[in-house]
Parts: structure tokens; sequence; C-alpha cells
């Protein structure tokens, strides 16, 4: 039995509805990356896989930037 009322699922629709997007990747079942490895390195973090996605692009950004500065010196 779901515990989660009807008015609260409606609440969090309406809300993810308003305030975010969905980005759906493709992982190839037999690569290195794969959904389960992706599950395993989120977890051994401590963190959601929704999580470490979004760091692991924040932390990118943050190194092609930094090497961008680095190139204009």
């Amino acid at each position: 039995m779901n515990k989660t009322s009807e008015a609260k699922l409606a609440a969090n629709k309406k809300y993810n509805d308003k305030a975010t997007k969905i980005v759906a990747i493709r992982l190839q079942n037999d690569a290195a990356v794969n959904k389960e490895s992706l599950q395993e390195w989120a977890k051994s973090a401590g963190m959601s896989v929704n999580k470490y996605v979004i760091t692991a692009i924040f932390e990118k950004h943050e190194r092609d930037t930094q090497a961008e500065i680095s190139e204009q010196e």
C-alpha cells in the first residue's frame, strides 16, 4: 500500500513540472560506464545517482574553465 497521499503526489508533480527538467542519458550495457557502475560509484560517494552526475558535470566544467583561463595567460 502506498503511504503517500494523493495530495502529496499531486503537490510533488506540480513542483517537479514547474521547477525541474529531465535530461536522459543512454548507457550501453557492456560499457565501462553503465547503469550498475554508475549506481555503485554514486553509492560509494554517498550520493544519489542524480547528485553524482551533476557533481561530475560541474567538476568537468570547472576544470575546462580553469584550462581555458590558463591558456589565455
